[in-house]
């Protein structure tokens, strides 16, 4: 879709402001006499480039410019690195341009536009059609191509290099888009972009987590257990289960081996990773300890081996780069052992506080990452940085972390790392998220020029993309940056809840955003924008409408059907399959449609509860809980339940299915008593499944009980003792249901937690 814009309303200017009242002017009254000159030789990038620029160009003037491979000396626009270029550009070396570097230069009566083999003639095109013709890319399917009066030729020479060499935003909408991600002026690992859009060009091996991928636990722990890390004193293995024994003389040399091996079957590669697994289960053998001791972090070991593949790696290939992470147990850099030159640090910031901003004071989470950040500075290692923008667990819920966007990406820019990569949304399988398009709008923007003012870039894209419902989405951010700053809450980018949203800020959003809706009606696709706007807040109130209902300002059950109807539609509309890339939307579309189709009953009194009248009580109904698809469980229809519904577990084998992320309502400092309602679907014994909870921090199970059937009955729900327990802040508790023989089905009415 193409929609105009007036070219003032999309102004916007990168770096420099530059005349366009030159004394030449290439387009006026609905005439030119210019034409494209594309040298024989171009690059498939520089020809893509001048079809680009031909086929804006008439959308935006109305009339064709021809494209020649014939060089006339007059009134020609040059696009790519041709010998013409540097002959009119005598002072400029076209040969020894900086990474990605783009060139908008006027020569008498001809135009340059050039860059840096093999992207940058593409970046510089566009960068033009942005500067002098208002055209802005807003999407990879939405963008706004301004009529044209006049196009004027530049005053002066205008030459740019971006600080970050990779730029590498992982949003699905760049990664499947070549075009947009061009427009965009992004690229890296895991890019398809072919040559007519720049390429991949990196030429990296990997491309991260390669512990596992090169000596795979698979293949080798049987045979040779001491490659492995050792943990409790058993050898372990695998991408999420251990790591390598770096120590090892024996473990060097083979993995030595296989990554020169690994270079020669690639001889273009410039940078090979050599990078922990994703677990934290790093050895514990004496000697790993020792190494880990005396540079007093577990780093320590990891650096070490690094550094011997780098050596020798250097003897045979000296131009190969190896690179490495600084993650999660690694990410302090350790004392004593420096960095070898051709060795890289790939900085990870996953356990930020992402509703603030990193240099936000006060904050110990991103202070932490600060002061690692400044030690590993001072090695004088060559940094790369890893940053996370989304919600992995679930996409459909607000993520509060478009400030800390705003910030964090100029300064890391900034900093110049040899990449930045931005984990969004690329394991989504859907077109959906917490303010997506503008994330990826600010988010590329500053990949590319982290000087960039994110406020006016936000300004723009309100203006530009939601038109006359602008000024409330601009009040809902208003709002939302506000409540997050001030807010103590913690949000990382694995959250299972909204916790940090309160009543009054889920309510406040709620009418904003029925105020923006109003001001777009009768137009559908800002209309249809901001109802995309809504979504997340609009998830939130129905998937956890009990929590919400006995508040004054909560909309009645009748608005709230309307609500849940329009976000079915949403779903189909969108063809939402995944609320997570392991997540299925199917337990999520059920809940909505049971809240449609069945009101909130009355729930039915239970004789136990009344032995905890006066103390304080939370009960857990099936919607509090994330159903991981239907095959070990899903939510029934169930008349003996207090309100009508309950978990059926289908005992067919191990499964953490059923699980209820830790929630606000729970204090953490005080212990609960917690009992399930439960029955069978007939008379049994033995063991019925175990009740867990797992820490996501530490990665480990801290709750573990395994209640039997044998006081259960068919007719009627009873409760059972789960234990009395105090629960972390960032984990989970589940249910997993365990192969008896004698249960097929059991089921689960809620879960009661009274405080001690």
């Amino acid at each position: 879709m193409k929609f105009r814009h007036s070219l003032v309303a999309c102004g916007i200017f990168f770096l420099a402001v530059l005349s366009c009242h030159g004394s030449s002017v290439i387009f006026q009254n609905g005439k030119t006499d210019y034409r494209i000159y594309v040298a024989p030789d171009a690059t498939p990038a520089e020809k893509n480039a001048a079809a680009e620029f031909q086929k804006y160009w008439k959308l935006a003037t109305g009339t064709g410019i021809a494209v020649s491979g014939k060089y006339t000396g007059n009134r020609q626009i040059l696009i790519g690195l041709s010998q013409e270029a540097q002959k009119l550009l005598p002072g400029i070396d076209l040969k020894s341009l900086n990474n990605d570097e783009i060139i908008i230069a006027p020569a008498k009566d001809m135009l340059i536009l050039c860059g840096e083999r093999p992207r940058g003639t593409l970046y510089a095109v566009y960068e033009f059609m942005k500067k002098y013709m208002g055209i802005r890319f807003w999407t990879a399917k939405e963008e706004s191509v301004p009529k044209s009066e006049t196009i004027a030729m530049p005053e002066k020479i205008f030459r740019y290099a971006p600080p970050v060499k990779v730029r590498l935003p992982y949003f699905r909408s760049l990664l499947e888009n070549p075009d947009f991600a061009a427009k965009m002026h992004c690229f890296g690992p895991n890019y398809t972009s072919s040559p007519e859009w720049g390429g991949n060009h990196v030429n990296l091996i990997g491309p991260w987590h390669t512990f596992d991928r090169f000596l795979p636990a698979s293949q080798y722990l049987k045979s040779n257990p001491e490659y492995f890390s050792l943990r409790d004193g058993k050898r372990t293995g695998g991408q999420f289960q251990g790591q390598l024994c770096l120590s090892n003389p024996e473990l060097r040399q083979k993995f030595l081996e296989i990554v020169r091996e690994e270079l020669r079957k690639n001889p273009d590669a410039k940078v090979i990773s050599v990078s922990q697994n994703d677990n934290d289960n790093y050895c514990q053998c004496p000697e790993c300890k020792k190494i880990d001791k005396a540079g007093k972090s577990p780093s320590a070991s990891v650096i070490s081996f690094v550094n011997f593949i780098a050596e020798h790696v250097e003897k045979e290939f000296p131009g190969v780069e190896v690179q490495t992470f600084a993650y999660q147990y690694s990410r302090t850099p350790p004392e004593g052992i420096v960095p070898r030159k051709n060795v890289s640090i790939l900085l990870c910031a996953i356990e930020a506080d992402f509703s603030k901003p990193l240099q936000t004071t006060g904050n110990p989470d991103n202070a932490a990452f600060l002061k690692d950040l400044k030690a590993w500075q001072k090695t004088g290692a060559k940094l790369a940085m890893w940053y996370y923008v989304s919600n992995f667990n679930n996409f459909l819920l607000p993520h509060p972390n478009l400030e800390s966007l705003k910030k964090d990406v100029g300064f890391l820019g900034k900093l110049s790392p040899s990449m930045l990569l931005l984990e969004c949304d690329a394991a989504n399988i859907n077109p959906i998220g917490d303010l997506l398009p503008l994330k990826v709008w600010i988010g590329a923007h500053l990949l590319w020029n982290p000087s960039l003012d994110p406020e006016k870039l936000e300004d723009e894209f309100l203006n530009g993309y939601y038109g006359k419902a602008a000024p409330y989405v601009k009040k809902y951010l208003d709002v939302r940056r506000a409540d997050a700053l001030r807010n103590p809450e913690t949000v990382g980018c694995f959250e299972y809840t909204a916790k940090w949203v309160t009543p009054e800020l889920l309510f406040q959003c709620l009418q904003i955003l029925g105020e923006a809706q109003k001001a777009v009606a009768g137009t559908p696709v800002p209309a249809e924008r901001i109802s995309i706007l809504s979504k997340p807040f609009e998830y939130l109130l129905i998937s956890d409408y009990a929590r919400w209902q006995k508040e004054k300002d909560c909309p009645p059950y009748a608005e709230a059907v309307k609500i849940a109807r329009d976000y079915l539609d949403f779903l189909a509309r969108c063809q939402v399959t995944h609320i997570a890339s392991t997540n299925e939307i199917g337990a999520t579309r059920r809940q909505f449609e049971r809240f449609i189709n069945y009101p909130p009953e009355k729930m039915k009194p239970h004789p136990f509860l009344a032995g905890f009248k006066n103390r304080k009580k939370l009960i857990f109904e099936e919607d509090a809980f994330i159903i991981h698809g239907d095959t070990h469980a899903e939510v029934v229809r169930d008349e003996k339940a207090r309100n009508g519904w309950a978990i059926m577990l289908k005992h067919i084998g191990p499964s953490w299915a059923v699980q209820l992320p830790i929630r606000p309502e729970f204090n953490l400092g005080k212990s609960y008593e917690v009992y399930a309602a439960c029955r069978l679907d007939k008379k049994a014994k033995h063991g019925l499944f175990q009740f867990g909870g797992y820490d996501l921090i530490r990665r480990e199970l801290y709750i573990n009980v395994h209640p039997d059937a044998d006081t259960l009955a068919a007719d009627r729900y009873l409760y059972i003792p789960l234990g009395t327990h105090r629960f972390r802040g960032k984990s989970y508790l589940f249910l997993d249901s365990k192969v008896n023989p004698e249960i097929q089905r059991s089921y689960v009415d809620h879960l009661l937690f009274v405080e001690k």
